[in-house]
């Protein structure tokens, strides 16, 4: 019999400069699989060297980083190494989005995805805000009552 077991990924926007909230968004994604987690900057399009984006676990873990338009993974948790795609021809769409894989329990937690232009900003911090939350599917809740 074949598990199912499912993680509950949460969005909500959270920006430090004046740009529209949006509802929180329901993501699903199973253990084993893999999900997008949304990062996008509309205000204006940025130069590469104007592209500073900072990925964090729980807020000081490290998941990912774009430094001055250049993808790092210096300093990353052991926990992403090699779990983490970053789709950089989005870079000049603004789209910072990642796309974490091989899901496990273990993801419970907070995303946050802040976004820093430095080039004639006054270092405006977009933050976005990811919680996640694993949770156990009803058929698989089902299969552990019945075993």
């Amino acid at each position: 019999i074949m598990q199912c077991k499912a993680l509950s990924i949460t969005t909500v926007l959270l920006l430090l400069s004046p740009v529209s909230l949006q509802d929180p968004v329901h993501i699903t994604g199973v253990v084993g699989g893999s999900v997008i987690l949304p990062c996008s900057y509309k205000e204006r399009v940025l130069k590469p060297v104007e592209i500073n984006v900072f990925w964090r676990y729980n807020e000081s873990m490290v998941v990912y980083d774009i430094e001055n338009g250049i993808p790092s993974t210096k300093g990353q948790d052991a926990m992403f190494k090699v779990r983490i795609e970053s789709f950089t021809s989005e870079y000049e769409n603004g789209n910072f989005s990642i796309r974490l894989q091989h899901l496990n329990f273990t993801d419970s937690g907070q995303f946050s995805c802040s976004i820093i232009p430095h080039e004639g900003e006054e270092h405006k911090e977009h933050k976005l805000v990811k919680n996640v939350k694993t949770e156990f599917s009803s058929k698989e809740l089902w299969q552990k009552v019945s075993f």
